[in-house]
């Protein structure tokens, strides 16, 4: 699981260990979608298999979120590796787990540690479960501020003339009402009804500045270079498992991130928090027995369906509180089955993220009111996205139709 990966800018398209071990060897879920996207609230609904108003760990840190929210709640002991194993498996983890952690609940990183649990999973020769969780390609953290991620030394020159990509959308005005004919500027989003058109926040943003879009331009850069170790990591991993065919031929794996990013869609700085397609709409692709190789499936998904998922796997009944249910992974290769359901709950609280050190400009007031409740409805005739606001903006939009042709 990676931190903060986009799948609408192309990322996986700078990626050929994805690509080789995971898109042509496996199924690509591309309707998955985090159901917040902010890191801690995204990844404890992965790890529980609920949804982040069921966990109430709704933020990265107190007093509504963060690792300390997390055992408040009672989930350091009833999560996935715990049942895991309680179901006979050996669990390992290695990368960021969530945030806020202290000088107690810290455990300093090791070189390679993952390939190493790797080897101490295949040498027990029991069931196992592990995490590996890269913290690219999240933005460099120093003290308060967010900055461009920072590569490994051997990648941080590659690249060099690559673009944030120049969708529709990009340093676009979302519109009102009034201005959605005869040309509409979302990139995937056609409003069809809203008192006002797109939400507030978007449509009072300010144009981008060509020093603010350079800025860009290389934050995103910095994001490829980074995705270029875990990469490498994929490698390693892959060659341990590829050591051990029989091993292999009995593991599943699934490739995801906690959630989706934007840079300059809609005019928007680097970040995420919003209910966006880039922000909502996540990589997720998964390999192993029985699924099917090299193919795309297009049923709705969300990471609440995770641990169900790996549960129907692993032959361990699935548990009441669970808001999410089993991927139909193994089953109608046309990628859509009548067992699914068709919405998704999207959701956040608080304030949006703003990240990097060129957006001095924004409207703080408007970013302190950025909670909302999202539901997609997603079906082989139709698919509507409807959010409401704290500030009692309504939109709706048909995700069939796009301004450039694609759906």
């Amino acid at each position: 699981m990676t931190d903060d990966q986009d799948v609408h800018l192309n990322s996986l398209d700078f990626q050929p260990s994805v690509q080789k071990h995971f898109i042509q060897q496996g199924t690509w879920l591309q309707k998955h979608f985090c159901t917040v996207s902010l890191c801690c609230p995204s990844r404890v609904s992965l790890l529980t298999g609920q949804a982040a108003h069921n966990t109430n760990v709704t933020d990265v840190a107190l007093p509504y979120g963060g690792y300390p929210r997390f055992i408040q709640r009672g989930y350091n002991e009833n999560y996935l590796p715990v049942w895991l194993q309680q179901a006979g498996y050996n669990t390992y983890y290695a990368g960021k787990l969530m945030n806020a952690h202290s000088i107690d609940t810290y455990d300093k990183p090791h070189a390679a540690g993952s390939v190493e649990f790797l080897g101490d999973a295949i040498e027990a020769r029991k069931p196992f479960f592990l995490g590996v969780a890269p913290i690219a390609p999240h933005a460099e953290t120093v003290g308060d501020a967010f900055e461009a991620p920072v590569p490994a030394k051997r990648h941080e020159n590659l690249f060099p003339d690559v673009k944030v990509p120049r969708w529709p959308s990009f340093n676009a005005r979302a519109v009102s009402l009034s201005e959605l004919a005869p040309r509409v500027k979302y990139s995937i989003l056609t409003v069809i009804l809203s008192q006002s058109g797109a939400v507030s926040y978007l449509r009072n943003l300010p144009e981008l500045a060509y020093d603010q879009i350079d800025y860009m331009d290389t934050f995103y850069r910095r994001r490829l270079q980074s995705l270029q170790a875990v990469d490498d990591l994929i490698e390693a991993i892959m060659a341990k498992l590829e050591s051990h065919p029989d091993m292999l031929a009995n593991t599943y794996l699934f490739y995801t991130s906690d959630n989706g990013y934007h840079i300059g869609q809609h005019r928007l700085p680097p970040g995420k928090t919003c209910g966006i397609e880039e922000d909502v709409n996540v990589p997720f692709i998964a390999r192993g027995p029985g699924i099917p190789v090299g193919h795309v499936g297009r049923f709705p998904t969300s990471h609440t369906d995770l641990v169900p998922t790996i549960f129907e796997l692993a032959g361990i009944p699935q548990r009441e509180e669970f808001d999410g249910e089993p991927m139909p992974l193994k089953e109608n290769r046309q990628g859509r089955t009548s067992t699914k359901s068709e919405h998704i709950n999207i959701e956040f609280w608080g304030a949006g993220i703003v990240e990097g050190t060129a957006f001095d400009n924004l409207s703080k007031d408007a970013l302190d009111r950025y909670t909302y409740k999202t539901l997609r409805v997603d079906t082989d005739d139709y698919a509507f996205m409807y959010t409401v606001w704290c500030t009692n903006e309504h939109e709706l939009y048909n995700m069939k139709v796009s301004v450039n042709g694609e759906q």
